[in-house]
């Protein structure tokens, strides 16, 4: 999608988000933190909230299609107007005599998946994939908590198309002890949503700090990992329940890896089709599993 074609400014920068220099990209996601709030204010103040030079802050919005900083603000303004005017959003579970909770809880879920998908960046996800995909990188995967769930999975299923993969313990004195052996060519995945986890975020800086890409899932107010990401994929969290909802989270996984099994065709394949017919020999029949399964060991005599 190009810039000047984009219906408002989050969606300008989420297309230019490439073409932006490091400080620009740190400018960027402080106001998608903060949008459209932040940018409302003098420009001292915009600038201030990503510690980039006034220069930066001007030629960041002349790369959004803007003529000046005022007319940068222009557009937020309209868009808060639009959205004053907008009507009620449908897509909050609210009691409803005349329909399901199944219908009501897809809707609102649905709706989630909808916003992700306008939240996201096409060539921030491309970037992404091509990192995912180079098996000359060592890819590690880290989450949180409750994220943790979310990085497991994404390694789990990138390790049936390529080597070199790794998950990470989440929240433990043994993180630490895995920043040793990173290096410039090594790809940092970090899942981190609110209540934004410190280890997480500490880990993704510390790691940035010796040249590894990190590359940070988050929704879209952002951890405060944003700083140390080379790339920064955002989801909605809006739910039907109390709980903020990982869907969103799980809806990018699942984009990365589509991507990534595409970018690396038959030999994503052929490693499938390996790790199938490891899994269905003879040897790891109903008496002796491997993997997660409990091996039944023979008697001894």
């Amino acid at each position: 999608m190009r810039a000047e074609l984009a219906s408002t400014v989050a969606e300008r920068i989420r297309a230019r988000m490439q073409d932006l220099t490091a400080a620009e990209r740190r400018l960027a996601r402080a106001l998608l933190a903060e949008y459209p709030i932040l940018g409302l204010g003098p420009v001292s103040q915009f600038v201030a909230s990503a510690r980039v030079s006034p220069p930066t802050g001007l030629r960041f919005v002349a790369k959004l299609g803007f003529g000046s900083y005022p007319d940068f603000q222009r557009s937020l303004h309209q868009e808060i107007q639009v959205r004053i005017s907008s009507p009620w959003n449908p897509y909050v579970l609210h009691p409803d005599a005349g329909r399901g909770l199944v219908a009501e809880g897809f809707e609102a879920l649905g709706q989630n998946l909808v916003e992700t998908a306008r939240g996201l960046s096409e060539v921030e996800v491309e970037a992404v994939v091509a990192l995912i995909a180079d098996a000359r990188r060592r890819l590690y995967s880290l989450g949180g908590r409750v994220s943790h769930v979310l990085s497991a999975y994404l390694i789990r299923q990138v390790h049936k198309l390529r080597p070199g993969t790794r998950l990470l313990p989440p929240g433990s004195p043994r993180l630490i002890d895995e920043l040793v052996d990173l290096g410039r060519r090594d790809v940092v995945i970090a899942f981190d949503y609110r209540p934004y986890q410190q280890s997480t975020i500490a880990f993704a800086r510390d790691a940035a700090r010796r040249g590894v890409t990190v590359v940070l899932i988050t929704d879209a107010r952002m951890s405060p990992a944003a700083d140390a990401a080379r790339h920064v994929l955002t989801f909605d969290l809006e739910s039907p329940s109390p709980f903020d909802s990982p869907i969103g989270a799980f809806a990018i996984v699942e984009v990365l890896l589509a991507g990534t099994a595409r970018r690396l065709g038959n030999a994503g394949r052929e490693r499938i089709r390996r790790i199938d017919q490891y899994n269905g020999a003879s040897i790891w029949d109903d008496t002796n599993r491997c993997g997660d399964d409990v091996i039944h060991r023979p008697p001894r005599a």
